[in-house]
């Protein structure tokens, strides 16, 4: 995702055992998921954070459209 972490590996910005939580474009539902966080960033005031998820859930569905032999619900 653009934004605050272009560039940056997000995994190496994690404290020692930090869980974490990762998801790809082939979850069906990850799309979903990350519009529901744009609304909770855009609840929180952060537009522009909103702004970004709102983008990258597009990406996902986009690439849910052109790879459809990959998509599938989560593990």
């Amino acid at each position: 995702m653009k934004g605050k972490y272009d560039g940056v590996n997000p995994i190496e910005k994690l404290k020692d055992g930090e869980p974490y939580f990762f998801l790809r474009a082939q979850d069906r539902l990850a799309p979903t998921t990350v519009m529901y966080y744009a609304e909770l960033l855009e609840r929180s005031g952060d537009t522009k954070g909103s702004q970004e998820c709102i983008a990258f859930s597009q990406s996902m569905l986009e690439w849910q459209d052109a790879h459809p032999e990959h998509v599938k619900m989560p593990d």
